[in-house]
This record gives structure tokens, sequence and C-alpha cells, in this order.
């Protein structure tokens, strides 16, 4: 919670250089240069965090300043809010932000996957899984309990990449059991060999919390090609 005060408070900084008053700025000493640099500095990253995680410009950048300057010259007499509300107030401003995202995702994805699913060669099991067979394989058909080696490249619905194991040239092993939902049922439809193109709704990838770290959004649909090299049959461990 308090790298989210931070980040909050941080964005301040970043609003205030975007006001007309940040055009009279001067930077008479070494002091001043370093504020607006580290200011610079701050807002540049912020900028492309915030973008992330879908939050607007439609801040009051005024009262955003007010409360950094409040909390900067630790004027808790002043202050319109406690640190404690404060907390309270950021924390559910995020929730609320996550749950529209997560709304928003849910009806692109049921859309894509209604237009999708009526494609030729694509099949759509119980859960809603999609898939396309790209090759059949001829070996053994991994379940749960089984590890598996696979090359595998991850994209959202507007087709940027977030992961790839075929761009790293480098295969990843793992539990079957282990991955998310999408994955698990998908690579028991698949024998030694397949290659399949996988289209996984947001309930069987990362669900409402999504993936930050990897660029995932709540519910978001998920686009997989996978080649499922070897199965790693627990017995033979």
């Amino acid at each position: 919670m308090k790298k989210i005060l931070f980040t909050m408070m941080a964005a301040a900084t970043f609003a205030a250089c975007n006001t007309n008053s940040s055009k009279d700025v001067e930077l008479t000493t070494f002091a001043d240069s370093a504020s607006y640099a580290v200011g610079i500095s701050i807002g540049s990253n912020l900028a492309a965090d915030f973008k992330t995680q879908g939050v607007d410009s439609s801040f009051n950048s005024d009262i955003l300043l007010a409360g950094l300057t409040a909390a900067l010259a630790s004027d808790t007499a002043n202050s319109k809010l406690t640190q404690e509300k404060a907390q309270e107030i950021v924390g559910r401003f995020f929730e609320n932000l996550n749950t529209e995202r997560a709304n928003k995702n849910v009806e692109k994805g049921n859309a894509f996957l209604k237009e999708n699913g009526a494609k030729a060669g694509v099949v759509t099991t119980a859960s809603g899984l999609q898939y396309i067979v790209l090759s059949e394989g001829t070996g053994a058909t991994p379940t749960p309990a089984d590890q598996v080696r696979v090359h595998y490249t991850g994209k959202l619905m507007n087709g940027d990449v977030f992961d790839s194991s075929i761009e790293r040239n480098e295969p990843v092993e793992f539990y079957v059991r282990s991955v998310i939902p999408g994955w698990t049922e998908a690579l028991q439809l698949m024998k030694e060999g397949a290659e399949y193109k996988l289209f996984i709704p947001g309930n069987l990838a990362y669900g409402e919390q999504g993936n930050p770290r990897g660029g995932i959004g709540p519910n978001e649909v998920l686009i997989f090609d996978v080649k499922l090299i070897n199965v790693i049959k627990e017995e033979a461990k």
C-alpha cells in the first residue's frame, strides 16, 4: 500500500509538471535542477506505469499537488485526509479501476470468442476453451501428474506478444497441473509432436487479477501457439 501511495504522490508531481505554471519554473541552483530532475524521472516512469494500469488523466492536478505538498511538509494539521484514510481511498480507487477493466475485458473477450468460435477449424470445449489443431502429434498424451516440455508464443487479442519461449530459443518444462486452467485442459488434448493454437478465455487464464508483470489485464483472453515437444511421465522419473 505504501508503494501505491508513493505512486499517487509522484503522479501529482508529474501532473503538476504539465500545468502552465511549470513553464515559469526557474532552475537557479543545483538543488532546483536536482528537484526538477527527480520529478522528470519519476513522472516519465509513472506515465508508462499508469498507462499499463489503465489510469486515465482525469485527476485534478491542483488537488494532487496539494496532497503531495502536505505530505512532503508533514503538514498533518492542514491535511484533508489522514494517512490511514488516504490508504483506504487509494486502495478502493485501484480496486474499482481493476473491476471496471475486468468487466470491459469480459465484454471484449466474449465478443471475440463468439466470432472466433464460428470460424472453420475452431473447436470450443465445454469450459469455453477454443483451439485449432495446426498439426496432430503421434506420441503420448500427458496427464495432470506429468511434466511436459513445450515451445510457445503467447499473445494478447491485439496481437502483442507478451511471452515466447520460441524467441528465447529455450523450451520450458513444467507440470501440467501447475499452469493456468486453459493450458492444463489443452495439454491433455494433445499428443507429443502436436501443435495447437489456443484461445483461452479470461476465467481460464489469469482471471480478475490478471498478470500485471506480464502485461496481462484482468479477464483478458490469451492466444497461444503451443508445440508439445514431449511428455516426461511421472513414473519414468
